[in-house]
């Protein structure tokens, strides 16, 4: 007997098939670019955060933009205006809880939504800002391109502290809190450093890192719920448990299920539930999966509307409703929002073997192994698995006397025995009597 809800999801849409997402599912999860009434100029996207009354803010080599929903407003340095953003190309962001915005450039920017301008302070000597934290003290963390870690007093609003400053060690690329102590992680051109923001120490932990890449080196870090401190390398990932400095490494596998797609690393992100998201460079996302020490992939398709493109994943941000927010390169921003997706659209993608092979749907049944087995005019038949998001397609054979008699399936049923029949535009046989019968065990 034919599940009813998929009978009305056939009802809803022939062109192509909607499946109910579960949270056992491994199926295909939709990629959402952000939505702009006008393209505009494609600009290199850093980072991306949102502040309490909405609105994301994007910080790019053109300035920093900030998104209603359905434009930009884009604040660009103005020479003859002091209170303009203090540079244009803007790597970095901090939002503060209070709401206050810090924007890191060759100047560090302080937004005021009142008088909707900027403060603006020179604390790297021209040079790029990488990386923000404000700790305990009111102390304005920042480090970058060559200028070592500076100490922002914000109450005096005067620099006060200079450390990392050997050449080896003073490109730094992250600054990242230690979750059970007043220290930070420093991701330096030398290496990860633990460094604590009340006495000025400074720990050095040994990873396996081309040091030779400089300010590249290590490009994202993040402590997790756990304690164990995940770093992004151009040689894969590092994670270390500080406690007793043993690490995991994972590097790319292209072959092997499960595994990293791409050595090159550009962001490491915990959610609000624990989940580690990784961006790449042209490979899209990888979700860890604990369970199996494994890796969901969510790939870069061009050909796909709802994937990645194929650029580099500089940042990853959680907004306060769950959706996960992705900077990519100069394609843009994207969206993951899997606690709105009720449905998915499965599809056919020329380009992918391991996606619905015609979009021209007629019929659906679910068997008893929860498969899903989708008739479609034109393109044969389909088995879509929810539990791996995989398919198997079932095709006619003129040289095959057990294949499908048509390409054209029309029906499907079942009888008591639990065999799969398939009514086709040439007709429905029985396979025990006929050749080119269209009836398939089930769950084979």
């Amino acid at each position: 007997m034919r599940c009813p809800f998929l009978t009305l999801l056939l009802n809803l849409s022939l062109a192509f098939l909607l499946v109910v997402l579960t949270s056992a599912s491994h199926a295909k999860i939709n990629v959402h670019q952000i939505y702009l009434e006008d393209e505009g100029k494609a600009d290199y996207n850093y980072a991306v955060v949102k502040d309490q009354q909405g609105f994301l803010w994007i910080a790019s080599d053109n300035g920093l933009k900030r998104y209603d929903g359905y434009r930009y407003t884009n604040y660009v340095n103005e020479p003859e205006d002091p209170n303009s953003v203090g540079a244009n190309a803007i790597p970095t962001l901090l939002m503060e809880a209070d709401g206050t915005l810090w924007a890191g450039g060759h100047k560090l920017s302080r937004y005021n939504p009142k008088l909707d301008n900027f403060d603006v302070f020179s604390v790297s000597d021209g040079t790029t800002i990488w990386a923000i934290y404000r700790d305990a003290n009111d102390i304005l963390w920042v480090g970058g391109e060559g200028f070592g870690l500076r100490g922002f007093d914000l109450k005096t609003e005067q620099l006060t502290y200079q450390y990392f400053t050997d050449p080896n060690e003073r490109f730094i690329n992250a600054i990242v809190e230690h979750r059970y102590s007043d220290s930070v992680w420093i991701a330096s051109s030398n290496g990860l450093y633990l460094f604590n923001t009340n006495d000025h120490s400074a720990r050095k932990f040994n990873i396996p890192a081309d040091l030779d890449a400089g300010i590249d080196t290590i490009r994202a870090v993040v402590e997790d719920q756990n304690g164990f401190v995940w770093v992004g390398t151009q040689d894969g990932i590092v994670v270390l448990d500080p406690k007793t400095e043993q690490i995991r490494r994972y590097t790319a596998k292209q072959d092997q299920q499960g595994a990293l797609k791409s050595n090159t690393i550009w962001s490491i992100f915990e959610d609000s539930r624990g989940q580690i998201w990784i961006g790449t460079d042209k490979q899209g996302v990888h979700r860890y999966l604990p369970e199996t020490d494994s890796f969901l992939h969510v790939p870069a398709d061009p050909n796909d509307e709802f994937s990645f493109p194929p650029g580099a994943v500089s940042d990853i941000y959680e907004d306060e409703t769950g959706s996960i927010w992705f900077s990519v390169s100069d394609f843009g921003i994207y969206r993951i929002s899997e606690h709105l997706e009720k449905f998915i659209a499965l599809r056919n993608n020329s380009s992918s073997t391991d996606s619905l092979g015609f979009d021209n749907v007629l019929d659906l049944h679910e068997d008893k192994h929860g498969a899903i087995w989708i008739a479609t005019d034109g393109g044969g038949l389909d088995r879509y698995s929810p539990d791996t998001g995989q398919f198997k397609h079932y095709r006619f054979d003129d040289n095959d006397d057990t294949s499908l008699s048509s390409d054209s399936v029309i029906a499907i049923g079942e009888d008591q025995q639990g065999h799969l029949w398939f009514g086709t535009w040439a007709g429905l046989t029985d396979s025990i009597q006929q050749p080119k019968a269209s009836l398939i065990s089930n769950g084979k």
